[in-house]
């Protein structure tokens, strides 16, 4: 069996979404391109697009590919050919100023390949999410919020950094599965991390995603352990894009910055 590798390219902290529609396990028949795209409200439309790589070849993403890209969620968006590059390293190629509009509930994805392959995917936004409250103290970061009545809405990451007067010093994360627990659940929950010297303040970010995307994020996490950074196939990815390998879904967050006072 062949083996491919896929350079993970905008994902780190992303995260999200649960679709009925689209089988959580099944990522269409074509391999040949790896897409990823997070949408959240209020933001602009971001998408990487790359091919897949094989492994005996050069480990060089192509960004230069020519695709026609929409999104559909309450007009159709065409996205354009733009690299971009942020301040954490991630890398788009695909992008619209256009927003997503509060209020809407569900969006799609359309594909175009040069081969004139359709790629497709759905999904929907999550309800927003609230840190109630979140102090510092000995055994870290703590944060304290209210899950959904609904147990399918119940999946976040929580992602803690700490920050310097030079800037981001490191960042901690952990992906929560609370499907489980009672509806409207206070939960509390605290990821451990070193003071450090210097250290001026502390970012705590919560996001709520779907099931698709946290799964995706498992998936992925247990890929990168087993290559050390790298995406091999057929260790399993479970995306939700027919077409292609990757993700598409959307997330809503919440950030509250504490003094650290170090």
């Amino acid at each position: 069996m062949n083996r491919y590798l896929i350079v993970a390219l905008c994902l780190s902290t992303a995260g999200c979404l649960p679709d009925e529609e689209l089988p959580a396990g099944e990522t269409g028949g074509s391999r040949d391109y790896f897409i990823e795209c997070y949408c959240q409200p209020n933001r602009d439309f971001r998408l990487t697009a790359t091919r897949v790589l094989p492994l005996a070849g050069e480990l060089r993403p192509d960004f230069d590919i020519p695709l026609e890209v929409t999104i559909v969620a309450d007009q159709r968006v065409p996205l354009a050919f733009r690299v971009l590059q942020t301040g954490g390293g991630f890398v788009y190629n695909y992008w619209s100023r256009e927003r997503l509009a509060t209020g809407v509930d569900s969006l799609s994805l359309e594909i175009l390949t040069p081969e004139g392959e359709r790629v497709s995917a759905r999904t929907v936004v999550p309800p927003a999410v609230a840190i109630d409250s979140a102090s510092l103290g000995e055994g870290g970061a703590t944060i304290w919020f209210r899950t959904s009545r609904a147990p399918g809405e119940n999946y976040y990451l929580y992602v803690v950094q700490t920050f310097d007067d030079a800037g981001a010093r490191e960042h901690a994360s952990s992906l929560l599965d609370y499907s489980i627990l009672p509806p409207a659940s206070v939960v509390e929950r605290t990821i451990a991390f070193a003071p450090a010297k210097g250290m001026t303040r502390v970012r705590l970010l919560l996001r709520r995603m779907t099931r698709q995307c946290y799964d995706y994020q498992v998936s992925l996490n247990e890929a990168n352990s087993a290559q050390q950074g790298s995406i091999v196939t057929p260790a399993p990815l479970v995306g939700n894009i027919q077409g292609a390998l990757g993700i598409f879904t959307c997330y809503t967050e919440d950030v509250r910055v504490l003094d650290a006072g170090m």
